[in-house]
């Protein structure tokens, strides 16, 4: 005898239905898993995967945020990024009395991968010393868009994975 049973499973991450799950028992009480269920399973491994990929990239730009260089704002900022290829690179914010002359920790990071040969960013990390979860500045948010508009921003402080077409919904585009 084979009784069927089902369930909704909430993605966590994008909060929405996977799929009807079903479970077969057997008299002897062992689960088969249908192709449904490990359907689910491999999106619960990617939702692990993306998760790995913040923490690491949190770490870098925190350990970025510590070499910042902001004697007049006193305001500490870190980023780091992974590449298409899994190389991360990392910046932070880099003050000058003549305000206009200062860098942001998120541009410092990407023109630290440019000029390494790496134009391919899949995504970003941001940290800073300010209470609140700290997103990056409109200059930034051109700069990212550049190099990948579909490029996954995390901001420490604060749970969800952003877009950056999300954070800058109309980026100048190619001049044509």
């Amino acid at each position: 005898m084979v009784k069927r049973t089902s369930s909704i499973l909430i993605s966590k991450a994008s909060k929405t239905k996977v799929k009807t799950i079903s479970v077969r028992k057997t008299p002897n009480k062992k689960k088969f898993l249908t192709r449904e269920t490990k359907k689910a399973k491999t999106k619960s491994h990617t939702v692990k995967k993306i998760n790995k990929t913040r923490r690491i990239l949190m770490n870098e730009a925190r350990k970025a945020r510590k070499n910042s260089y902001s004697p007049y704002s006193k305001f500490r900022v870190g980023a780091a990024l992974m590449t298409h290829e899994g190389k991360i690179f990392s910046g932070c914010n880099v003050e000058n009395v003549s305000y206009g002359l200062s860098n942001c920790a998120e541009r410092t990071a990407v023109f630290k991968s440019v000029s390494e040969g790496y134009k391919k960013i899949s995504s970003m990390a941001i940290t800073s010393s300010g209470k609140d979860p700290t997103f990056p500045c409109g200059g930034c948010r051109q700069v990212m868009a550049e190099f990948n508009p579909e490029m996954k921003v995390y901001i420490d402080g604060d749970d969800k994975e952003y877009l950056i077409s999300e954070l800058l919904t109309h980026s100048f585009k190619e001049i044509s």
